[in-house]
């Protein structure tokens, strides 16, 4: 079927290449030209129209643009992250071949969970019950860019954001009324994907809209998949002063998880499913609206509403039910003052939504959790003599939780708050040379995993408490050429009541620990910009604090972590791309006594392009050199449990675009 699907994409790229013929005049710049061009501005202070120049923040931040994507050779979200410094990616549900993976970022690993907080157009993405984020939701046509806020996102942000917070902007509008795009690509182990998409500007309307169909057979037994996603995004800007931004999406898989294995398991064949396996078919649908007006030279008011919808059964032993409906709002305003010699802008605002849970075997009696929540913060940014940038914010975020649940046996209410405020100072030593410092509190509340696992019955106490993480950084922005731009960032985060799972009590409990790293970045561009090329190194020393454990590192927290990546144009019209990715991971998940090993392991990515305006084709061969690697180790503790996914061997992908 896999070799079907491959020959009829060949066949069709070459019928239909000749029909989409356009003149020979690319458009299109590279990385390097990008960024020699126009300066990288982050939607920070979430005010549409008031923008943050990258290199004013006091904190390590990345934006990933559409460009940087459709070269990159990615197939999903999370492959784009992976290249980006402090952030880690796993295949925690042994999915494979790229259908969902976990991301975290700085170090804060907690299984299939993620310490960020992730947002598609304003609306989270992570569900109540356990922090997931289902990343297939979430295609790599659709997105415009991503900003990735490590440390300090939270005041703006809100509660979540422990570690950071990853921000997706979606596609819409184009240089004229109609842009048609149609994508096909196919390869190993049954993968094939359909992508259609219109976008626009026509007078006040800039719009966005996708259908996407992608299939796999799966590399190891028991991981087929089948997902449909569409999108519409439109901004309809009626003055020059007020634009009505809409987002829609729905999404619908059928996903199979093949369970984790034994080591030994694993050395007699990696395509094996666990005793653990089953299926998940989940539906996510969301809205989201943004209507913003600039009333003066001075004052930008914005209102956001979104309301999601997220279903989720699975079958292993038995069948199981998550129905997570969440909806919310917010309202903020800028205000920015101008002087000869300072600038200043305020930002504040207040978000109340509701999020609720109800999870079980459909029919039975279920558990539920509601919880509804706010928020007020006020953030000001002081630009003193063109120099000097002071940053300083406060949050204040409250969650109500009205509980009944069946396992264990609790119902009640509970309530937790959460502070977080944060400073920081930017001195532009020169055209070239920017230095920061920074400290900020972020707060996370317990999800319903965690307490589900830890609440004794008619115990209106839990034994666990909200997270609080304090993070402080420094850190230094070189951008003297084209040919070598770079950023070094230095952080030290002390975590107080961190939730893992002790594996020796089989409960989640509270921990304090501590994560010192350094995250170094580098890019540029050479031979007239014929090569550009992009590193990272990131280092985490992730350790606990206190208890029984303390000393010991924390397991599942990747050490080291280098990537590599180079892009040479050998004509106008065809480029090659090779990246590498090496991961240390020191100790597996849940092996707080240090004692069993994790999996150090290095890939090897390539793509070929050839890319015209109207049209490019594309070969990817995804860990070339056959590495036979497993990105999620899990142990029972003190033992090799089922917990290893062992990743696919070297895959193929061909594939085309085209656009009228």
């Amino acid at each position: 079927m896999a070799r079907t699907r491959s020959l009829t994409l060949v066949i069709w790229c070459l019928v239909t290449a000749p029909c989409w013929a356009a003149p020979e005049t690319d458009t299109t710049l590279s990385p390097a030209d990008v960024a020699s061009l126009e300066e990288v501005v982050v939607t920070a202070r979430r005010v549409p129209g008031v923008h943050t120049s990258l290199k004013e923040l006091p904190s390590h931040v990345t934006v990933v643009t559409a460009d940087q994507i459709a070269r990159s050779g990615a197939r999903t979200t999370p492959e784009v992250l992976q290249q980006l410094a402090g952030v880690s990616v796993s295949d925690s549900r042994g999915f494979g071949l790229g259908t969902d993976a976990g991301a975290n970022t700085r170090g804060v690993v907690n299984s299939s969970r993620t310490g960020a907080l992730i947002l598609v157009d304003g609306v989270r993405l992570n569900r109540l019950s356990g922090d997931e984020v289902h990343w297939l939701s979430v295609p790599v046509h659709t997105i415009e860019r991503i900003e990735v806020l490590r440390g300090s996102g939270g005041t703006s942000y809100g509660e979540g954001a422990l570690s950071g917070v990853i921000n997706i902007i979606t596609k819409r509008g184009a240089d004229r009324p109609l842009v048609a795009e149609q994508g096909v690509e196919g390869g190993s182990y049954g993968w094939w994907r359909s992508v259609t998409g219109v976008r626009g500007t026509e007078g006040a309307w800039r719009y966005g809209a996708s259908l996407s169909r992608q299939l796999t057979d799966g590399y190891r037994a028991s991981t087929s998949s089948r997902a449909t996603t569409s999108t519409l995004a439109v901004t309809w800007a009626p003055t020059p002063e007020t634009t009505l931004d809409v987002t829609a999406s729905h999404h619908e898989d059928t996903t199979r998880f093949p369970g984790g294995l034994t080591t030994a398991t694993v050395e007699r064949d990696r395509r094996n499913p666990g005793s653990f396996n089953g299926f998940f078919q989940d539906r996510i649908s969301t809205v989201g609206a943004t209507l913003t007006r600039r009333l003066d030279e001075a004052w930008t008011v914005v209102g956001n509403l979104y309301q999601r919808l997220w279903e989720s059964d699975s079958t292993t032993t038995s069948a199981f039910a998550n129905i997570a409906p969440s909806r919310g709002g917010g309202l903020r305003a800028a205000h920015q003052w101008q002087h000869p010699s300072w600038e200043a802008t305020t930002v504040i605002g207040a978000e109340l939504y509701e999020d609720k849970v109800t999870t079980g075997t459909r029919g039975a009696a279920l558990s539920e959790s509601n919880r509804d929540g706010g928020a007020v913060f006020i953030e000001e940014t002081l630009k003193l003599f063109q120099r000097w940038i002071l940053t300083a914010g406060f949050r204040y975020d409250r969650s109500d939780y009205e509980e009944a649940l069946t396992f264990p046996v609790f119902e009640g209410t509970l309530l937790f708050n959460g502070r977080s405020p944060k400073v920081g100072v930017t001195y532009l030593a020169n055209d070239v040379t920017t230095l920061y410092a920074s400290w900020a509190r972020t707060f996370k509340a317990p999800n319903i995993d965690d307490l589900d696992a830890v609440l004794p019955p008619y115990n209106d106490s839990p034994s666990v408490q909200p997270q609080t993480a304090d993070t402080t950084e420094l850190g230094v922005r070189w951008d003297a050429a084209p040919w070598a731009r770079w950023q070094v960032a230095g952080y030290h985060t002390r975590i107080d009541d961190e939730i893992l799972f002790n594996s020796d009590t089989f409960a989640n409990a509270n921990f304090t620990t501590r994560r010192v790293g350094a995250e170094v970045a580098l890019h540029g561009a050479l031979a007239k910009d014929r090569l550009t090329y992009a590193a990272t190194y990131t280092l985490v020393k992730a350790r606990f604090l206190k208890g029984a454990f303390t000393g010991y590192q924390i397991p599942g927290t990747p050490e080291h972590r280098i990537t590599a990546k180079a892009t040479y144009r050998f004509t106008p019209w065809l480029e090659g791309t090779a990246d590498y990715l090496w991961v240390d991971t020191p100790f597996r998940i849940n092996n707080f006594l240090n004692t069993l090993s994790g999996d150090i392991y290095g890939v090897v990515n390539a793509t070929l392009r050839y890319r015209r305006p109207s049209h490019e084709i594309f070969l990817t061969v995804q860990n070339l050199l056959d590495e036979e690697y497993t990105s999620f180790q899990s142990s029972g503790g003190t033992d090799v449990s089922t917990g290893e996914n062992p990743a696919p061997p070297r895959t193929w992908l061909l594939g085309a675009k085209f656009k009228t």
